[in-house]
């Protein structure tokens, strides 16, 4: 099983040059969808970075930043990230919804809530070693668990974030 490069991209990140991100070898972008609780909470730049990483050859994920602190809270960031969905003029993602989380009982809150809804979440992972499909895995900044499920997009592509100076 092998290791794919990508980029994590958000707001923050400005306007990103993935062009250039594919041609310093990148294979996918995950885009920062949005965070906390509120659908009002949309990342301002998720539609233009997912149109240009696709415009790219980049495949595209997506990826929900938790403020939870408990599950229940991650239930109620949950609902706020499938109305956000459902509202999304382009649908279609190459790979799974994200939650960037570092608690296992709120990730998995926040992926069997988007699971129910007929999603394929999974948990961004950062800065330390993870299984994939039970082989090791360790990259210079996040790792990324997959979870296989009958949701609508497949998970089937191990993945790496790996900021490449120059790309913004």
């Amino acid at each position: 099983m092998s290791l794919s490069k990508g980029i994590v991209v958000s707001v923050w990140d400005g306007i990103v040059n993935f062009a250039k991100a594919k041609k310093a070898g990148f294979v996918f972008a995950l885009c920062r969808l949005g965070f906390g609780a509120y659908s009002s909470q949309i990342d301002n730049y998720y539609e233009r970075n997912c149109e240009n990483a696709k415009a790219a050859g980049l495949k595209v994920g997506a990826y929900w930043q938790t403020y939870a602190r408990n599950a229940r809270m991650a239930r109620v960031e949950a609902a706020g990230c499938l109305v956000v969905l459902d509202n999304l003029k382009e649908k279609q993602l190459d790979l799974p919804i994200y939650i960037d989380a570092t608690n296992a009982e709120i990730a998995k809150a926040f992926c069997d809530e988007l699971q129910a809804a007929g999603y394929n979440a999974a948990v961004l992972k950062r800065g330390e070693k993870v299984l994939i499909d039970g082989v090791p895995v360790s990259t210079t900044e996040v790792k990324i668990k997959t979870k296989k499920t009958a949701a609508k997009q497949p998970a089937d592509a191990p993945v790496s974030d790996e900021k490449e100076q120059g790309v913004n």
